[in-house]
């Protein structure tokens, strides 16, 4: 699946213009910027369900047209079942802290350490709104490296 047209989440180029640009007067920018708050919300709920394992929970966020995908691995998850069933029998248990989130429009980005106890992986996950729900999710699952030797002199470690 490399064509454009062949890709689950495309739509019509022009339909997504607007709904991608965002709000074109204020009256559509009042708008959007009262609901950035419960785009956040949203996106901490899901966050919070996966923390506690209840993943059933997650469902009525996500559209019905929901896709996720792992641009590293190039895997792309289609529907909200599948996404939910990928969670509920991911290996082991783990906690999800999120350590940062950002909302512009219908764009929410969360920064999550997430930790089974012994091992901490950090996930960077792109969330776009559409209807009130969550239909799309781009996620990195960045790999730690060791600090390079070279440019010590400028750097510290945290």
């Amino acid at each position: 699946m490399n064509s454009k047209d062949e890709h689950p989440y495309n739509e019509d180029a022009d339909s997504l213009i607007g709904f991608m640009s965002g709000p074109t007067n204020l009256a559509e920018l009042s708008t959007h910027l009262g609901h950035e708050h419960w785009y956040i919300k949203k996106v901490k709920a899901l966050w919070s369900a996966f923390d506690r394992f209840e993943f059933e929970a997650v469902v009525p966020l996500l559209h019905d047209e929901f896709v996720c995908e792992w641009p590293q691995s190039r895997e792309r998850i289609v529907g909200r079942d599948n996404f939910i069933a990928v969670n509920a029998n991911y290996p082991g248990r783990w906690h999800i802290i999120i350590q940062n989130i950002v909302c512009s429009l219908n764009q929410v980005v969360t920064e999550c350490d997430v930790t089974d106890g012994n091992v901490t992986v950090q996930a960077i996950s792109f969330f776009t709104i559409k209807d009130d729900k969550i239909i799309h999710i781009r996620e990195y699952w960045p790999d730690t490296m060791e600090a390079q030797a070279w440019r010590s002199q400028w750097v510290e470690h945290f």
